[in-house]
């Protein structure tokens, strides 16, 4: 199941250290001491030196918490869970995968499937309305068997009625063992379902609540069945992720995440076990003799040390090229030190990449950056409330330059709320290409005309020439959304268009309703950025969504409403991406969108590491929980291959 202190000078010993220590360290690193007899005195025999094992120096911005599985996560914190569980279930390339299955269960192969059930009052079922679990009660809506679209919800009346309910069947591979040499078996996954479940774990409870039963069939079986009325897209990957039941059943649940033995020391099934954890200072990983994939030789490196030396790239980059590090997790390439200007940064690392002396692992990941335009009725001053102005603001963008000038060239465009490789994108479906002069003539027919001689003038109302075409445009206040807005404030210019760029913190950014400035409503445009997994975010847009005193925590802030958009959304909610109307559905969201415009999608946001240039094997990948997913797989030297 997917889950989900900088360092200051060195001396020139603790340099030398790690120097010797990193996996780039040349095999003459370190001359040899040679010690002549001297006259008249006997040879003393000298023991002889071990070889250092060999070591990957990963550097990450901070130290983890914790690392109980359901303990806090982070890039830092996912970096080290990365070595030490593999899998269970990993999303690579927006599709899942398991190294501790025998295959991913599937529809085509019969270990995914839907089946029609009876259901009566008080049993736990999915509202098709409010789209969360509860007891079914006299007067409830429900979706009856065989159908996935909220034209065919039904009232309940009383006695029983058929529901369909998807089960899922897990096969683990065999000869599967803990780092302690224990078997790893189908009840460790049992037990780490009923600790999730259980309220002192602080999870969302989000698939508990919606899971009916998760049993054991035998020692390498588990069957997952949900409750009635969840189609699940994500139902493939509803394994939970196994813990040692032999070492942690003991320990009170409400205690596990602060035990030693599950947050400090756990045991590990990847390719790493826990060695040391220094506070304040690394965590020492060591190879895990127990390893499925040991035979095959991996992992390559004897032990992985995780150092933590703060966010920022330039930083980071130095501690690269001076050998203290090997790796540069994305915690680091992609967090922002106090006063750093980090399109420097970049420019920097894309030099020293050209020169040879770094690499990168770099791809197009989940986070879609938006325009969201505030539709909402009643906004006199603000012209994005027509939908003629947003085409313009479309017609009049080059989204290509804005990522350019954010990202230096690494972020990819997108016409769609979902990125480049998501296996439901709509290419078809797509905003207004760019194109200045149209959007010129679109404004003049809608009423926005050049007062003047000046044809970059901004514009104004010819209804009321004192009106002038201007908006807000809210940003967080970073280096790289900024330079974005300002490329956005230039281009827009082009079109008559003035925008006033205003940065406000990250936390005031994302404050709920009724306070927040976005979800709050009292904002005209913003410039922020939405994941996609592999379930489709088509809420983020739904009329359920907007922001009330009743729904306070919804995510439209657009405050976009569109009866069509509606019932496409729910008919993917309902039908959770599974078969052909959901594909369907999804397809239409996307292109409502791409027409109404109460968003624009720009670019998508890149994942980002760096190490250094004899290290081979990473692999970017955009929807993996960490780059460092295929760390087995990482080797150091000359002659290093890809795996």
């Amino acid at each position: 199941m997917l889950r989900r202190t900088p360092l200051g000078l060195v001396t020139a010993a603790a340099l030398l250290a790690a120097l010797v220590g990193g996996c780039g360290t040349p095999s003459d690193a370190v001359p040899p001491l040679t010690i002549g007899p001297a006259s008249g005195t006997p040879t003393v025999a000298l023991p002889t030196p071990q070889p250092l094992p060999k070591t990957l120096i990963v550097c990450t911005a901070y130290e983890p918490e914790s690392l109980y599985w359901y303990g806090t996560s982070g890039a830092s914190a996912e970096a080290v869970l990365a070595a030490l569980y593999d899998g269970p279930v990993d999303l690579i390339g927006f599709e899942y995968q398991s190294p501790l299955l025998t295959k991913v269960p599937s529809i085509a192969d019969g270990d995914v499937r839907v089946e029609a059930i009876p259901v009566a009052m008080g049993q736990a079922y999915l509202d098709p309305l409010t789209m969360t679990a509860r007891n079914l009660a006299y007067g409830d809506s429900y979706l009856p068997s065989g159908c996935t679209n909220p034209d065919c919800v039904r009232v309940f009346q009383g006695g029983e009625i058929t529901m369909d309910r998807m089960v899922v069947e897990f096969h683990l591979k065999p000869a599967l063992f803990w780092s302690d040499g224990e078997p790893l078996t189908a009840s460790d996954s049992a037990f780490s379902f009923e600790v999730d479940a259980h309220p002192d774990t602080p999870t969302t409870k989000y698939l508990v609540d919606r899971t009916a039963s998760y049993e054991v069939r035998d020692d390498l079986t588990l069957r997952w069945t949900g409750i009635p009325g969840f189609m699940d897209s994500g139902a493939a990957g509803n394994l939970w992720a196994p813990l040692p039941e032999h070492a942690l059943g003991e320990i009170a649940i409400g205690d596990l995440s602060s035990a030693d033995a599950s947050a400090r020391s756990p045991l590990s099934y990847g390719p790493f076990e826990l060695k040391s954890w220094t506070a304040g200072g690394e965590i020492v990983l060591q190879r895990n003799p127990f390893y499925a994939r040991a035979a095959e030789g991996l992992p390559a490196f004897e032990q992985v040390v995780y150092r933590f030396i703060g966010p920022g790239l330039r930083g980071g980059l130095q501690q690269l090229l001076t050998g203290e590090c090997d790796v540069l997790d994305e915690s680091v390439t992609l967090g922002l030190a106090e006063g750093e200007d980090y399109r420097d940064s970049l420019s920097q690392l894309i030099d020293l990449e050209k020169q040879g002396q770094v690499r990168t692992a770099t791809t197009t990941g989940a986070l879609v950056e938006q325009l969201t335009f505030n539709v909402s009725p009643g906004q006199a001053s603000n012209p994005l409330t027509q939908a003629s102005v947003r085409q313009a603001v479309a017609m009049c963008l080059d989204a290509q330059a804005v990522a350019d000038a954010a990202w230096r060239g690494l972020a990819g465009v997108t016409g769609s709320y979902l990125p480049p490789g998501h296996p439901l994108l709509n290419e078809d479906a797509s905003p207004p290409a760019t194109d200045r002069d149209a959007a010129r003539a679109l404004l003049e027919e809608a009423g926005w005309v050049v007062a003047g001689e000046d044809p970059s003038a901004t514009r104004v109302a010819s209804a009321a020439a004192a009106t002038p075409l201007q908006f807000t445009l809210t940003v967080a206040e970073s280096g790289v959304e900024a330079a974005a807005a300002v490329e956005i404030e230039r281009q827009l210019s082009e079109c008559g268009i003035d925008v006033i760029v205003e940065e406000i913190p990250t936390e005031t950014l994302a404050a709920p309703y009724p306070d927040g400035v976005v979800f709050g409503g009292s904002f005209q445009a913003v410039l922020w950025a939405w994941p996609a997994w592999r379930e489709v975010p088509c809420e983020l847009f739904a009329t359920s969504e907007i922001p009330t005193e009743t729904v306070s925590n919804g995510a439209n802030a657009s405050g976009f409403s569109h009866a069509a958009y509606d019932q496409a959304c729910a008919q993917v909610l309902l039908g959770g991406g599974v078969g052909t109307k959901s594909v369907q559905a999804a397809n239409e969201t996307q292109a409502i969108l791409a027409e109404q415009l109460p968003t624009l999608p720009l670019y998508v946001l890149p994942r980002l590491m760096a190490y250094a240039p004899n290290v081979c094997g990473p692999q970017a990948d955009p929807s993996a929980p960490s780059l460092l997913w295929s760390v087995e797989s990482y080797d150091a030297g000359e002659g290093c291959t890809e795996r």
